[in-house]
């Protein structure tokens, strides 16, 4: 039995049957002197050699861009679709052209359509394959590439405004000493001080932790210590060597930082934990060294993930929880065998229990090390030895008014209490909102 050959509705009207007006098409002089009018209101003289001819030109390649279009859909299409009536096979109906563009680039796209349809009318799979007019494609291609190429040499041509030091050598202690730092960003105003007047002196295995409310200066005190900014004022000393006086590879190598919003690679965990470790070969990681820093870190969970240590993780670990990046800057720090270790709030995305196996562990990783805590809660406090509230000072930015161990600012700083009770008060609150399932990571809550 011969196939019934339907066509799609046609494009009149449904109600009267009546053919719809076609549009006016412009002529090609129209259409010349609208884009003369467009070179006008963009600034250009008409009449300079090279523009003359652009209207012309710019007529005919949109004249290209887009013939089909005046095509209707229902005509080309429409004759292509069959109700089949005895076959017992598959029909497939091949080649059906069609138009259509990028709504991104604006670029035309020209193609085929091939359908498959089953003996009961079905439709079983219908796939095009289109092709961009290419002289357009190329064109915005090499646009962006250039974009991006010209982004990439910026950052390559700016200076460097943190540069090296002419002193390659590793400082002979761990001892740290901040004498009356003081630091404002570069584009702030002369009397816009972040710190003012910071001076401390923290001795190999002891640590010190940082307390203040928000916006008090902790984070940007931590990272003044690996040279990410450079003091305004004042300097900072590590084994009696003022940092800027030091190559960087060597303060670096001196200092570890595990910041609170850690930064990892699209690379597997071994290879992210290892970064901090010299490049070179000449001090590769023995896998008890890996093993023990994951144990202190508390992150055995890489041993679960599909491929172990050689899991790939993901642009900024994308694939891991917030308490499970934290975990592995963690680990990757105590890799690093620092003798001055930072840490900036790096237990915050923990829940109580993990934070108190993390606790444990570090405790005898600080024992060994000039330790930096950055704290917002009181069991992290008491990692350190000392504790130094920072706050508002006379001069302008934040700097120490109190220190001493926990208990003597507990009975002494009003302040020191209310940022305790604060930050105690933000973290119940998380717990709850975890147990209510509004940020529920298993073992970790994550805002």
């Amino acid at each position: 039995m011969d196939a019934i050959i339907k066509n799609f509705p046609s494009s009149s009207d449904s109600a009267t049957g009546a053919e719809p007006k076609p549009a006016e098409r412009p002529t090609q002089a129209e259409v010349e002197d609208a884009v003369r009018v467009l070179l006008r209101w963009t600034g250009d003289d008409i009449e300079r050699e090279g523009l003359r001819d652009t209207p012309q030109r710019v007529a005919k390649a949109y004249r290209e861009m887009f013939s089909g279009y005046d095509k209707d859909p229902a005509e080309e299409l429409g004759r292509t679709f069959e109700e089949v009536a005895g076959y017992d096979e598959l029909v497939l109906i091949k080649d059906i052209p069609f138009h259509s563009h990028c709504e991104h680039h604006m670029v035309p796209i020209i193609g085929r359509a091939h359908v498959g349809y089953l003996p009961d009318g079905r439709v079983v799979g219908l796939s095009k394959i289109a092709r961009v007019i290419d002289i357009f494609a190329h064109r915005l291609q090499t646009q962006e590439a250039m974009t991006a190429a010209n982004r990439i040499a910026e950052v390559f041509d700016s200076p460097a405004e943190i540069t090296d030091g002419p002193r390659a050598e590793r400082p002979a202690s761990g001892r740290l000493e901040l004498e009356g730092v003081g630091f404002r960003f570069p584009d702030a105003a002369p009397d816009d001080w972040v710190l003012r007047g910071v001076s401390v002196v923290v001795e190999p295995g002891e640590t010190l932790a940082l307390v203040g409310a928000t916006g008090s200066g902790k984070s940007v005190l931590a990272a003044l210590l690996p040279r990410l900014y450079d003091v305004t004022e004042g300097r900072i000393l590590i084994g009696g060597r003022d940092i800027r006086e030091l190559s960087l590879p060597h303060v670096r190598s001196v200092v570890a930082v595990a910041f609170e919003d850690p930064i990892l690679f699209s690379m597997s965990v071994a290879e992210n934990l290892t970064l901090g470790r010299a490049g070179d070969g000449t001090d590769p990681v023995t896998q008890g060294e890996l093993a023990a820093a994951i144990d202190v870190a508390a992150a055995g969970f890489v041993y679960d993930l599909p491929f172990g240590l050689q899991t790939r993780i993901g642009e900024q670990g994308m694939s891991l929880s917030g308490g499970q990046r934290q975990r592995l800057a963690l680990a990757r720090a105590i890799l690093a065998r620092p003798r001055i270790l930072v840490l900036d709030d790096t237990l915050s995305a923990l829940d109580v229990h993990t934070e108190a196996v993390v606790t444990r562990a570090l405790r005898r990783v600080l024992a060994g090390v000039t330790g930096i805590v950055v704290a917002h809660r009181a069991s992290t406090v008491l990692l350190a030895d000392r504790v130094a509230l920072l706050d508002a000072g006379e001069e302008g930015g934040s700097t120490i008014t109190h220190i001493g161990t926990h208990e003597e600012l507990l009975a002494a700083s009003p302040e020191y209490r209310q940022v305790l009770a604060a930050a105690e008060a933000t973290a119940e609150r998380a717990r709850h909102e975890a147990a209510d399932g509004v940020a529920v990571t298993g073992e970790e809550v994550r805002s």
